[in-house]
C-alpha cells in the first residue's frame, strides 16, 4: 500500500529516541496519510465491516502512531489511539463517510444548510457585483442588522432608518443548531425582503446603505464561489431590489462602536434569543454542526470500544475518558509511552517476554511496574517528593489514582516521567 511505504520512508528519519518531532508526525499522518485511506472511503464503506480490511487499516494507524507516540512496537493499537489522541481510523473513515452522505449523498437531510446545486447557480455573466457604501453619500434608507448566539439560543435583529429616522425594529429566532454568520446573514435577508414594502419612495429615493458588523458575512456574499443558501438568498434580493431601482451598497461597522443602528441592532438580536414563544424563522443545520454531531458520535463509540477493552489496561488506568485525553496536549516521547503503557525498558515487561529471569525492581520492594516506579521505588524518591511539594501547591492531595495524576496534574507529572532514567533502573 502506497500509506505503508509512506510511513517505512519516515522511518530513516523517525526513531523511538531521536527524529521527527510528534506534532511533525501527526501533520503527515493527517496531511498524506489518512487522505490516501480515505479516498472513495463512501463508495466502499461497507468494505470496512470485513475483517481483512480492518487489519489492513488498523496496521497502517499502528504503524504512524508507535512513531508519534516514541512507543515500543509490542503496544496495542488500542492504547496507541488513546496515547496519541488519534480517533481509530475505522471510526475516523466511517464519519467521513457520514459527512460525505448527510452533506452531498442520499442521506442528505432537508434541515441541512446545503449550498445551492449547480444547476440553479446563475451565468457567471449576471454575477452580483457587491458596490461598498459611498463616503459623504446620503441614503434615503439605512439598515443595521446584527446575530447573536447565547446560552444555546439565536437570534437576528433589523433596525432600518428612513430619512434619520428610526422607522422599523425586527428580530427573528432561528433554532438552536444554527450558527452566529447564519443569524447575520439572515438578517439581511429579511431587511432586503422588508424593503419592497417601500413603496412610497420613487426615484431617487430608492438609496439604502446596509450595514453589517460582519465581515465573514460580506466575504461571503461578495465571493462568488460561495453558493450557501442564505447567501443566494441575499444576492436574489439584492437583484430584485435592483429590478425595482433600488441603489443598494454594504459597507461594514465596527460592533459595540456607539453606533446607535448597530446597537439597536445587536439589542434586538440579543432579545430574540431570550424569547422562548414565536415562530423559528430559519432551521437548517450548518455543515459545522453536522461534522460536530457526526464527530461526538464517532467520539462515544470510541469511548465504548475502549470501556470493553481488553487491551492497554496500564493505559486506561491513567487515561480512561477518551474525551479529557483528547482536550490535553502531551509531549510524546519513549518515557512518556513506556509509563503510560508498560511496554518499554522495565524490568517486569523483560521478564514478560523472557529477556530476563528477575521482573524485581532494584529496590527489591516489588516487581518493576509503572505503579512500582510512580508509587513505591526507593530511587525515586528525590523526584517523587518533588512530585507532591508541587501537586499540594496546586491544591492536590497524596496519593491520588493514576487518572487524577496524568489528567488534572499533566505537567508535574511530565516533569517526573521524563526525570527518570530507566537505562539505570
Amino acid at each position: 500500500m502506497k500509506s505503508i511505504k509512506i510511513v517505512h520512508a519516515l522511518s530513516k528519519s523517525a526513531k523511538i529516541n531521536w527524529g521527527l518531532r510528534h506534532d511533525v508526525l501527526r501533520i503527515i499522518y493527517n496531511g498524506a496519510i489518512l487522505p490516501i485511506l480515505s479516498y472513495g472511503a463512501p463508495v466502499w464503506k461497507e468494505c470496512l465491516k470485513k475483517k481483512h480490511n480492518a487489519i489492513k487499516l488498523r496496521r497502517v494507524q499502528r504503524l504512524i502512531n508507535i512513531k508519534i507516540a516514541r512507543a515500543y512496537s509490542t503496544t496495542s493499537h488500542e492504547a496507541l489511539c488513546v496515547l496519541t489522541g488519534m480517533t481509530p481510523v475505522l471510526i475516523e473513515l466511517e464519519g467521513q463517510a457520514k459527512i460525505y452522505y448527510n452533506n452531498r449523498g442520499n442521506e442528505k437531510s432537508e434541515q441541512y444548510d446545503a449550498p445551492k446545486h449547480y444547476s440553479q447557480w446563475n451565468h457567471p455573466t449576471d454575477a452580483l457585483m457587491m458596490k461598498e457604501k459611498r463616503e459623504g453619500r446620503e441614503y434615503t434608507v439605512e439598515v443595521y442588522t446584527g446575530g447573536s448566539k447565547g446560552s444555546g439560543r439565536v437570534g437576528s435583529g433589523i433596525a432600518i432608518f428612513e430619512n434619520e429616522h428610526l422607522s422599523l425594529q425586527l428580530m427573528f429566532i432561528l433554532a438552536d443548531e444554527c450558527s452566529n454568520s447564519q443569524a447575520e446573514q439572515l438578517a439581511i435577508v429579511k431587511a432586503l425582503e422588508k424593503l419592497r414594502d417601500f413603496r412610497h419612495l420613487q426615484g431617487q429615493q430608492r438609496s439604502t446603505a446596509v450595514h453589517a458588523d460582519s465581515k465573514i458575512t460580506l466575504d461571503a456574499i461578495a465571493k462568488p464561489r460561495n453558493h450557501q443558501h442564505l447567501v443566494e438568498q441575499i444576492r436574489e434580493g439584492v437583484r430584485r431590489l435592483k429590478n425595482d431601482n433600488w441603489s443598494i451598497h454594504f459597507t461594514w461597522v465596527k460592533a459595540h462602536n456607539d453606533n446607535l443602528g448597530n446597537e439597536i441592532a445587536d439589542q434586538l438580536a440579543k432579545k430574540a434569543t431570550s424569547r422562548r414563544d414565536g415562530v423559528t424563522a430559519y432551521s437548517r443545520i450548518p455543515k459545522s454542526k453536522v461534522i460536530k454531531v457526526i464527530q461526538e458520535q464517532g467520539e462515544l463509540q470510541w469511548q465504548q470500544e475502549w470501556n470493553v477493552s481488553t487491551k492497554g489496561e496500564t493505559t486506561k488506568s491513567f487515561f480512561p475518558d477518551i474525551g479529557e485525553r483528547k482536550s490535553k496536549r502531551l509531549q510524546m516521547g519513549i518515557n512518556l509511552s513506556t509509563t503510560v503503557t508498560g511496554h518499554g525498558t522495565l524490568k517486569s515487561y523483560y521478564y514478560r517476554f523472557k529477556i530476563t529471569d528477575d521482573p524485581e525492581c532494584l529496590c527489591r520492594m516489588s516487581p518493576q511496574t509503572t505503579d512500582h516506579l510512580i508509587w513505591e521505588c526507593t530511587h525515586l524518591l528525590k523526584q517523587r517528593e518533588t512530585l507532591q511539594s508541587r501537586m499540594r501547591m496546586a491544591g492536590g492531595n497524596w496519593p491520588l489514582s493514576n487518572s487524577d495524576l496524568a489528567n488534572n496534574y499533566k505537567k508535574w507529572f511530565q516533569i517526573f516521567v521524563n526525570s527518570i532514567n530507566f537505562d539505570t533502573l
